[in-house]
């Protein structure tokens, strides 16, 4: 039996999960609104653009910001209220025909 142990270095954080909640910090429109100072919940980690889809809170409104714009409030945690708004989330499912 090994001993292994998985160290961090200190800057480095887990990855953005869904349901962790993220503060906007930058200057950014979203249908009109300025969410600068703003929580959201992200509901998808990383979309197929590489950025995360995100539920404003405030605004009730939906957005995909760059990482520049948003500080993660507390890496990896995830609210009881927000588990309990993304089980009421589901992914569109569309078909042609």
């Amino acid at each position: 039996m090994s001993n292994l142990a998985v160290i961090y270095e200190e800057d480095q954080e887990p990855d953005i999960v869904r349901g962790e909640t993220i503060k906007f910090v930058s200057t950014y429109d979203v249908f009109g609104h300025d969410v600068k100072g703003m929580d959201g919940i992200v509901v998808i980690a990383e979309t197929t653009n590489g950025k995360p889809l995100v539920y404003v809170l405030k605004i009730e409104e939906w957005c995909e910001p760059t990482s520049d714009l948003f500080e993660r409030v507390r890496p990896g945690y995830v609210k009881r209220k927000s588990k309990a708004f993304l089980k009421k989330v589901k992914i569109m499912e569309y078909s042609c025909g």
